[in-house]
């Protein structure tokens, strides 16, 4: 069990891109009980023009940026809008990595992928599983084949999990073991807390984790480098998913207000309603896409009591420097 109070750092080293997560909707065609959206009815679709236009507004915002541009397009459910045409409007884009619950037709995301090795994007699809019993694990593994063939990058798994999760599908399916496997705790919105697992669910997520793969590794023909996270815990330094902290960090979240947070500097988050944040968790808002407005950070300091690395950022615990490590001022001693 990790303490909150002695994370004094956490790093994502990566390339030089800026990150975009974008909430493009809250429409979706599922409503699972442990989704906050589950209790949300009448959910309108967003149409699809809103979404070019705002793909051209975002366009113009990060054209002064310089930097490659890593867009993670969540909902809601994503998968049913025209991506290869929106993301037409967006230039110097390298990595697309969208989250969906892969309801939609086989078809459509092999016309994804093969859009996006037409312009050189690295494309990460993230299939969420649900238990709907819509062959999703055959589907997986009939677009994992093809995406071997074609030199693509393979699907990955995440799941959510509480302590009656059905584990036998990984049994049933053993060449599951192939893909990438993320498994995060399931949280009761009510309270806002996560799931506590049992020892024994943990030790099955351990083992699935642990599962050798049984497929040789196919050369891919797009490519891009390896970002990592690091954690200063106490006097260690561990390099692993923010998954596997939270899994065993008190509470299951780190409290954001203790730490200076790099968000809206090298990242931001677009909600549905058009409105671009530092991140998820944070109160202020910092511009809006539909009308062309970004503010300038004066402080770094996240103001959030509840932070699950949801995007990719860097923080510094508070007591741990006199300054604000990342925006430069004339006076940056802490107050």
């Amino acid at each position: 069990m990790y303490l909150e109070k002695d994370i004094r750092y956490v790093n994502y080293t990566c390339w030089n891109m800026f990150e975009v997560k974008w909430h493009v909707t809250n429409w979706c065609n599922y409503r699972c009980p442990y989704c906050i959206q589950g209790s949300h009815k009448g959910i309108k679709w967003l149409p699809e023009e809103v979404v070019i236009e705002r793909a051209k507004n975002l366009n113009k915002l990060l054209k002064e940026k310089n930097k490659w541009i890593s867009l993670q397009i969540l909902g809601g459910e994503v998968c049913f809008y025209n991506w290869p045409k929106i993301l037409n409007e967006i230039n110097n884009v390298k990595l697309v990595f969208i989250t969906t619950n892969f309801s939609n037709k086989l078809e459509y995301f092999k016309e994804l992928y093969d859009y996006c090795a037409s312009r050189g994007i690295y494309l990460k699809l993230l299939c969420s599983y649900h238990e709907t019993g819509d062959s999703f694990f055959e589907k997986i593994l009939e677009l994992s084949y093809w995406c071997r063939e074609k030199h693509y990058r393979c699907p990955s798994l995440t799941f959510v999990v509480n302590n009656d999760f059905d584990f036998s599908p990984f049994f049933k399916f053993p060449e599951l073991c192939n893909l990438g496997k993320d498994f995060c705790n399931m949280e009761i919105h009510e309270i806002r807390r996560a799931v506590d697992l049992n020892e024994e669910v943990k030790k099955k997520i351990k083992e699935i984790r642990n599962l050798p793969p049984t497929w040789e590794k196919v050369q891919l023909d797009i490519k891009i480098p390896t970002s990592n996270w690091q954690f200063g815990i106490d006097k260690e330094h561990i390099m692993c998913p923010p998954s596997d902290v939270f899994r065993e960090l008190e509470d299951h979240h780190l409290k954001g207000s203790r730490y200076y947070c790099d968000a809206g500097i090298n990242s931001f988050s677009i909600s549905y309603n058009g409105n671009i944040s530092r991140c998820d968790n944070t109160s202020g808002v910092i511009g809006n896409i539909d009308e062309l407005k970004l503010d300038k950070l004066t402080t770094s300091r996240c103001d959030s009591n509840s932070c699950l690395l949801c995007q990719a950022v860097n923080l510094q615990r508070i007591n741990t420097t006199n300054f604000d490590p990342f925006i430069v001022t004339d006076e940056n001693e802490v107050k």
